[in-house]
C-alpha cells in the first residue's frame, strides 16, 4: 500500500497519465489496464463472510444523482467495461479517503494505492456508472481469493462499513 495526497500521484504509481486528476475517476496504463478512483466509505465489509466489498449503487428512493452525468463518470463507465470485455471484470483501483465522508461534495484527505489487490466487477449499470465489486487479492488473472476482514487492507474496521448497517 503506498500513500500520497493527491489522485496525480496515485495514478502516476500505475503510469496512468490523466489531464486533470480531480475531474478523473479511471485511467488505463500504456497496456490498456484500467483503474478506477473509489471512495474508501463505501466500502463494507459483509458481517457473515467477512468478504470487503465495494458498492456505489444509490438507494432507488434517491433516483438519479448529479454525479451520474458528469464526464468523468461517462469515462470511467467506459473502464469498467473495458475492464469486464478484457479482464474478466478486474480492475484496479485507487482508494480515495474523503476528508468527511458524511458531506455531499466531498473532498479529499488522502489516497492510496494497492498494486496488489484488485476489484472484481460483479454487477453493473452500463447507464448510471454504478457497480459492485468484490476486492481480490491479486491481478488480473490466475489464482484469486476474495479478500476477507478488513485488516487485511490495512482498515480498521471504523474505515468501513458492514453491509448489516
Amino acid at each position: 500500500m503506498s500513500k500520497y495526497y493527491t489522485l496525480r500521484e496515485a495514478f502516476n504509481e500505475y503510469e496512468i497519465a490523466v489531464p486533470h486528476p480531480r475531474q478523473c475517476w479511471s485511467g488505463r496504463d500504456k497496456d490498456g489496464v484500467p483503474c478506477l478512483a473509489v471512495w474508501e466509505h463505501q466500502l463494507q465489509v459483509d458481517p457473515v463472510s467477512l468478504e470487503v466489498m465495494y458498492s456505489n449503487f444509490e438507494p432507488p428512493a434517491l433516483g438519479t444523482q448529479p454525479w451520474m452525468s458528469s464526464p468523468a463518470n461517462k469515462q470511467r463507465i467506459k473502464e469498467i467495461q473495458h475492464a469486464i470485455d478484457t479482464y474478466d471484470g478486474y480492475i484496479r483501483i485507487i482508494l480515495v479517503t474523503a476528508a468527511d465522508p458524511s458531506l455531499k461534495a466531498l473532498t479529499i484527505r488522502h489516497v492510496n494505492t494497492f498494486p496488489q489487490k484488485a476489484l472484481k466487477i460483479n454487477k453493473f449499470n452500463d447507464q448510471t456508472g454504478e457497480f459492485n465489486a468484490y476486492v481480490v487479492s491479486k491481478f488480473p488473472y490466475g489464482n484469486f481469493e476474495r479478500v476477507r476482514g478488513a485488516a487485511i487492507l490495512g482498515w480498521t474496521e471504523n474505515n468501513v462499513r458492514s453491509s448489516a448497517a
